[in-house]
């Protein structure tokens, strides 16, 4: 157990420098034109993640979506610096993969379909919570209370998806391919943290003991009952 909670530290630490800090350190001490200049410094920053999510990628030999959506955002960065093109473009680069995760969510929910209900029996032990729930005459409000969570979770997406945009907006303001384009890119990563990263990640937990409350209320189930148990 301490093996694994030390491996899941060492590879958010590893996350946290490789994506984080050495492309800042890159950026904020390469971009000049008497050192790597912005274009090289730019491409340097962005081989970190993309070379820690394909190596991440290599290990699962399983792609998973999140990964192949970082990666893609990491590449059309690179694709708008290297091209010069407007800040408008960076803004709806940031802001499209919340937009469009919404987008998918909602049609799936419409087309009664919910994406969020199918991933639901991977997490939560799905059989015992359904059947203490109609035992107690609470399933159809408990699919109401899935409901509800999930239009809050597009809710969330679409809210932090246009708070992404308007962030990038306001502060790049340099051409792209310049040493101060750089400098407000680094910026406005930092200021990504408590402007887009914080409320969203506030915004998940909130969700998240919004469903976990109804669920014990309405199955009579302890939170840890209602987890789905691993196979031995």
């Amino acid at each position: 157990m301490a093996k694994t909670v030390k491996q899941q530290s060492m590879s958010s630490g590893t996350q946290l420098v490789v994506n984080f800090v050495l492309p800042t350190i890159v950026l904020l001490t390469l971009s000049n034109e008497s050192r790597l200049g912005p274009t090289k410094a730019m491409l340097l920053a962005l081989a970190f993640p993309v070379t820690l999510e394909l190596y991440s990628l290599s290990k699962r030999r399983k792609p998973s979506m999140l990964s192949l959506i970082a990666i893609v955002g990491i590449l059309v960065t690179g694709v708008i610096a290297l091209l010069g093109l407007s800040e408008n473009w960076l803004a709806i680069r940031r802001s499209v993969p919340y937009v469009a995760v919404a987008t998918v969510l909602l049609v799936s929910i419409l087309m009664k379909r919910s994406l969020i209900n199918l991933a639901l029996p991977h997490i939560l032990d799905m059989e015992t919570i359904r059947s203490k729930a109609e035992k107690n005459h609470n399933w159809p409000e408990l699919q109401r209370r899935f409901t509800t969570a999930s239009y809050l979770f597009i809710g969330l997406l679409t809210i932090v998806g246009v708070s992404a945009y308007i962030l990038t907006l306001a502060v790049i303001t340099a051409p792209t391919d310049t040493a101060a384009f750089n400098n407000e890119y680094v910026h406005l990563r930092l200021l990504s943290l408590p402007a887009t990263t914080l409320p969203l990640l506030v915004g998940i937990v909130a969700i998240l003991m919004y469903l976990l409350t109804s669920l014990e209320k309405l199955t009579g189930l302890k939170a840890e009952e209602l987890m789905k148990k691993k196979k031995q």
